[in-house]
């Protein structure tokens, strides 16, 4: 992506308005942030929720993004606190998928009669899966939390999705289109 942008990282903006990554990059920075954390949170000692991860593995995960992606709000400011409240919120959207991604993974293997300690999440050490599953997976207070949440998303009213891009970020390259596009008549 960066070679592609002559060496330069590349570009991000958060509008106040829309509290989100905008803009014909945001799913980009969005698939970075998910790429991090895959990659650099541990699996061993793994926390329920991005709000029990350690802080040095959060600043690691903000600052391998940041050495991609130039994140601005409207003022080019790249340390104002919106951008910290956005990023920690996508992180913690992406920290939840994952989480959701790899108990769905271990739920499969059980129903399929497999052991689910010989297949483990793809990316995920056999210690790491093996840490989840007595650590995490089989607790009660996951189960009392996944129940809250499928409740949760079944009273959201409205899509909040546009194909794999966010509405906010589908909605500002819509209206940089239009607003820009020289062929309009």
């Amino acid at each position: 992506m960066i070679k592609k942008n002559e060496g330069n990282r590349i570009p991000v903006v958060v509008l106040p308005k829309m509290r989100a990554f905008c803009g014909i990059n945001a799913s980009c920075v969005a698939n970075e942030f998910g790429v991090q954390i895959r990659r650099i949170c541990p699996t061993e000692g793994f926390a329920h929720s991005w709000k029990g991860v350690d802080s040095t593995v959060k600043e690691a995960i903000m600052q391998a993004v940041k050495d991609k992606f130039q994140i601005t709000d409207e003022d080019i400011a790249e340390d104002s606190e919106l951008i910290e409240v956005v990023s920690d919120e996508k992180a913690y959207k992406i920290y939840k998928n994952w989480n959701h991604s790899m108990r769905k993974h271990y739920l499969e293997m059980k129903e399929e009669g497999l052991d689910a300690f010989a297949h483990p999440y793809p990316g995920v050490t056999n210690a790491g899966w093996r840490y989840l599953i007595d650590n995490i997976f089989d607790e009660e207070k996951f189960e009392k939390r996944k129940i809250a949440g499928t409740k949760n998303r079944k009273q959201l009213t409205y899509q909040h999705a546009l194909g794999s891009r966010s509405i906010p970020s589908q909605l500002t390259i819509e209206v940089s289109y239009f607003a820009f596009d020289d062929n309009m008549d």
